[in-house]
């Protein structure tokens, strides 16, 4: 009877044994088809090879799941991004051939959404922002590499609004130009190399309206200024040249003063020196 018992216990934990192997086993088997399903979840595949439709991404006639690649042709990586159900999910990121970073942004069910940025391939910020669905939102700047600004101005739903305004290399003015729904409106102001005005100019939805001068040169000694209306001439007019010239405009046409104004100004700046 003890040699039985002996027996049954050693017959059970040998039972016992194999049915914790095959339990690990089994456990083994599902892990492992768990990391071939998130494997082929994850399988990278070339944008070339991707065929778009309806703006979704098809892989042999199905909404593609996995990463999406794109290469140089001599096969540096380009881009890479998350797709799910056939549109970009998730952080993209672009790079140069040197693998440094080019760009980076976000996509929300195939829409670019959130914070991006711009990169010059030494590594340093050349441009960020927002995006809103799909649209710029908010204020953009973008950089010279020496880390000045270059260009900042505010959107609204993709269209500018507000005053843009534009820097040399060295923090100098080149523009202040004033956008309301992705038109000109209101003053702009352009200025020369060595900092002075060259241009005040107003417009209305894009079309210049309103009080308009410009300087010949740098040395702001010659000029015309006068106003337009809805993009013409109006008004009188002054031409400082070699001598002032008034010069009178009814709808954009000259119907008082010297008729060869604009042949005068064109010959005067050409011969000077």
């Amino acid at each position: 009877m003890i040699f039985i018992e002996k027996l049954s216990r050693s017959s059970l934990t040998e039972m016992q044994r194999i049915f914790a192997v095959n339990k690990f086993l089994g456990y083994t088997t599902i892990f492992i088809l768990i990391l071939a399903c998130n494997s082929a979840a994850k399988s990278k595949v070339e944008l070339k090879d991707l065929k778009l439709k309806n703006e979704i991404l098809l892989l042999n006639g199905v909404p593609f799941e996995g990463t999406v690649i794109e290469k140089y042709s001599s096969q540096e990586l380009k881009m890479e991004v998350d797709c799910i159900g056939g549109k970009f999910e998730g952080e993209y990121s672009e790079y140069y051939k040197n693998g440094n970073l080019k760009g980076l942004m976000v996509f929300k069910d195939g829409i670019a959404e959130g914070e991006f940025k711009k990169f010059f391939s030494s590594g340093k910020i050349k441009e960020k922002g927002y995006f809103k669905n799909g649209f710029y939102q908010d204020t953009i700047v973008i950089y010279y590499e020496n880390g000045l600004v270059k260009e900042t101005g505010k959107f609204e739903e993709g269209k500018k609004e507000g005053v843009f305004i534009k820097k040399d290399s060295i923090g100098n003015f080149i523009s202040k130009v004033s956008y309301r729904d992705d038109k000109t409106s209101g003053e702009s102001i352009y200025y020369f190399s060595n900092h002075k005005i060259e241009m005040i100019n107003n417009n209305q939805n894009g079309v210049r309206n309103g009080y308009y001068k410009n300087y010949y040169f740098d040395n702001q000694k010659y000029y015309c200024e006068g106003n337009y209306l809805q993009g013409k001439e109006d008004s009188v007019w002054l031409f400082q040249l070699d001598k002032k010239y008034l010069v009178t405009y009814d709808n954009g046409e000259i119907v008082e003063g010297d008729s060869d104004i604009n042949l005068k100004v064109i010959e005067f700046i050409s011969g000077y020196e």
